[in-house]
């Protein structure tokens, strides 16, 4: 599956075991065109769209303070998204836990999720929308 590493041993009935070899299925795509944009109709609520990557099952949308998406202390996390388009309700900003009230700006990230024939998850790294969120109290 795109993005799937495997560990291999080989040993015979007369030898030793191998040291293992790790083996890499081709890379996930991240996507690619990363927008936010503020609702028209509501300025409470933030589109978040992407292009589609044609393996993904599903997608995570994260808000970080850490442009690098390193540090998650303070992220704001929507997992499991079916399309390629996401909308953020604002008042998620107000409801952050004790540390994470002085957060004013947000990296907005998507990646994508592939899942393996025995279920297993694999991730992409996050691709970054090119402007920040910013919020005003």
């Amino acid at each position: 599956a795109p993005g799937s590493m495997v560990s291999v041993t080989v040993k015979t009935d007369n030898s030793e075991e191998s040291l293992p070899v790790k083996l890499y299925g081709p890379p996930l795509a991240s996507p690619v065109q990363v927008y936010t944009h503020t609702l028209a109709s509501d300025s409470s609520k933030i589109l978040v769209s992407w292009a589609p990557v044609h393996e993904a099952v599903s997608y995570d949308v994260v808000l970080s303070p850490d442009t690098g998406f390193t540090n998650t202390t303070c992220d704001i996390r929507y997992t499991d998204i079916s399309g390629n388009v996401y909308t953020v309700d604002t008042a998620m900003f107000y409801l952050r836990g004790s540390g994470c009230d002085q957060v004013h700006s947000y990296t907005v990230g998507v990646r994508a999720v592939v899942t393996s024939d025995n279920k297993h998850k694999f991730m992409s790294p996050y691709s970054r929308a090119g402007n920040m969120i910013m919020t005003v109290n």
